[in-house]
Order: structure tokens, then sequence, then C-alpha cells
């Protein structure tokens, strides 16, 4: 149980709690679970000479619940709890085929293959609002609500890359193609309706698009290396050796054909550098990285549909990894490490009449994970 510190002003603009807030208990819990099979081996084949291909199941399950002790206006006491649950479901699989060859000069690493996989959504709030005798209150929006209708996500991706290495093995070029297909349908429940009246029936949606990216490696010294990449759509494969430093920047902007109104659902400017080491014998290896994220203007909002301003904030986080023999590897991180409070674009749809606090995202936190392949 916790009872954080409200800093909405550092946050969110324009925001006037209606009430003052006496105290706040959140508990928060969050489980996933997954299951992956993996298998690899090398063959004799025209078009392969290696083949790997991985079937995954994923379902992870969020809930958040708090309890506000309140004071109103007229300065009576109100009690007020919120319960909000997100459930997610990925299930897919992809096989990948490498094929070694030499050209000339140049040694050929082509790799190709399909990604699939379908994810399902769902998300619900609830609650209510009480006066000091425990009866319920009107509340602003109906509840209980869903912030968007049940989803299910289908994407099917077809790629191919060739990594091509030139004088002696100092200069990597990795140019690749990936076509992406996405269908999502969408399914309006009596909860989803009853929270959202007035708002448009949500329309199933599909899309498809060719994406090509091209990637720079130069080895300067056994040790130290260079690395530039232009892509569109997907990251470009990693490459560890010695010092090395990433740079990557998200630039969208989007509007209505028929109204000409900005997207909310185009998320503001961002970056990321990083800056790492890792350890000639691959054993170990080490990454700083710092995020900054563009605020979100109220003239890059659809007035139609209305959502809070976001501040833009910078992040650090400090990552690192090492491996035990061929098959586990430890993986730790230092997040947010300078402590700041912000909140998402993305997350300021669920705000609505509730507090900004509530949404912003975790202060300093660490985690570890050990991954162990069979």
């Amino acid at each position: 149980m916790t009872k954080p510190v409200f800093r909405s002003a550092e946050v969110l603009r324009r925001r006037a709690l209606p009430q003052a807030f006496g105290s706040r208990d959140a508990d928060d819990a969050r489980d996933r679970d997954r299951w992956s099979l993996h298998y690899r081996f090398d063959v004799r084949l025209p078009l392969a000479d290696h083949v790997e291909a991985t079937v995954y199941r994923q379902t992870s399950d969020t809930s958040q619940t708090t309890r506000e002790q309140r004071t109103s206006r007229t300065r009576a006491k109100q009690s007020r709890l919120r319960e909000s649950r997100y459930e997610q479901q990925v299930a897919g699989g992809w096989v990948q085929f490498n094929r070694r060859f030499t050209l000339g000069e140049s040694n050929h690493v082509v790799a190709y293959g399909v990604d699939y996989s379908v994810t399902e959504s769902a998300s619900v709030r609830d609650g209510g609002t009480f006066d000091s005798t425990g009866a319920p209150l009107r509340e602003f929006s109906p509840l209980p609500t869903r912030d968007f209708p049940l989803t299910e996500v289908a994407q099917l991706a077809v790629f191919v890359q060739d990594e091509i290495t030139l004088l002696g093995e100092r200069l990597t070029l990795s140019p690749g193609v990936r076509f992406d297909r996405f269908d999502a349908d969408a399914v309006a429940d009596d909860i989803y309706l009853a929270g959202n009246p007035g708002s448009p029936t949500p329309e199933d949606y599909e899309d498809s698009q060719a994406t090509a990216k091209i990637g720079v490696l130069y080895n300067l010294t056994d040790t130290i290396s260079t690395y530039a990449r232009v892509s569109q759509g997907f990251r470009a494969p990693p490459y560890d050796v010695g010092l090395s430093a990433r740079f990557a920047v998200a630039y969208a902007r989007g509007e209505d054909r028929d109204t000409g109104a900005p997207l909310n659902s185009v998320d503001p400017l961002s970056s990321v550098l990083g800056i790492g080491f890792e350890a000639p014998d691959d054993r170990w290896g080490a990454e700083v990285v710092w995020t900054l994220v563009s605020g979100k203007d109220e003239a890059d909002i659809d007035e139609s549909a209305p959502r809070l301003a976001s501040a833009g904030y910078g992040i650090v986080d400090v990552l690192a990894h090492l491996s035990i023999g061929q098959r586990i590897r430890l993986n730790a991180g230092l997040f947010n490490v300078t402590d700041k409070t912000y909140i998402r674009w993305a997350d300021t749809a669920g705000i609505g009449n509730d507090a900004p606090a509530r949404f912003t995202q975790p202060g300093f936190n660490a985690g570890l994970t050990l991954r162990i392949e069979l």
C-alpha cells in the first residue's frame, strides 16, 4: 500500500482539482505468464543452411485499486473507490531461414522469414463515490466503463535482410525490407456502449505497409565501433561489439482527412540516445539510455475528443546484462534514475475527471530478470 505525494503541476497543465484530498491508498498488481518453444537447427538446403522457429503465448493482467478520502467544495466528507483492470493475451510464432554465401570479396548472410501474432486486449474501470453515510453519489461518467472496446489484432509480417561484410569484415551493411499487414477487430459490448454514450461505433480496421531499412556498422578497432541506421517501422538488428552508441527519433503528424482535426492517436516527438559497452568476450555489457519526449500541445489535440495536454519529459535508464555459460542470461536495470514524475500522452485518454497524479509512471525503480534457454 502506498500514499504517493502528488506533484500534478509538474506533469499536467491546465488542471485544477475540484476537491481537496485527505488521503489516498493504492494497491497495484501486475501478473504475467509466458511460455515459448524455440527450435534451431542447421540444414543443407539450396535456400537455407540454418533455420530457427519460435511459438509463444503470453497473458498479462494489471489491476489497480485506489481508495480516497476527500472533502467536497461544500466541506462534506466523501470516500471514493476506483478499480481498474487491463488484460491482454498474445499468441504467435515466427520462423526464420538463414543462408550464407560469398560473392566476390563480400560475405553475405541473408535472413528471411514470417512472423504472425494475435493480440486480444480488454480493460474495465469501475467504482463509486460515497458520502459520509455510505450512500452513493452521482458520478461524472458512467461506471463500469471501458476506455476502448474489446479488440483483437492479428499481425502478419514477411521480411528479408542481407548482412553484407566488406573490407575484411571491418564494414557491415544491413539492408532489409519488411511487409506488415494488420487486421483489428473491435467489439463494442454493453459495458463500452454504456460508458461512452454518444461516441461513434468502433469500426474494424485493416492496413498493410512495406518498409525498408539499412544499417551501417564500421569497426574502428577490435573493441570500438560506430553504427548508424535509417529505418521505417521496425528495429534494426543489434550489434554488440565494444563501445557503441545509438540514436533514434520518432516523429509523426496526422490529421482527419474529412475534418482536418489533429489525430489524438499520434504520439508526440520522441528520441532515444544510448551509449553502451560490450565486453570483448560477450559475457557482460552495460548501457545508459536517455529518452526524451516532447509535450502534446492543445493545438495538436482533437477538440471533438478533448484530452488534457501533457508536458514533455526526459528519463534516464541504466541497463546491464551478464551471461552465465551458453544458456543463462541475467538482465538488470535501473529505470527512471532521476525519479522524474511524468505522464505519457497515451495514458491521458483514461484521465477524464480523475486525478492526473493517478496516471503518472513509476518513479525510480529496478528490475532483474533471469533467462534460461533449455
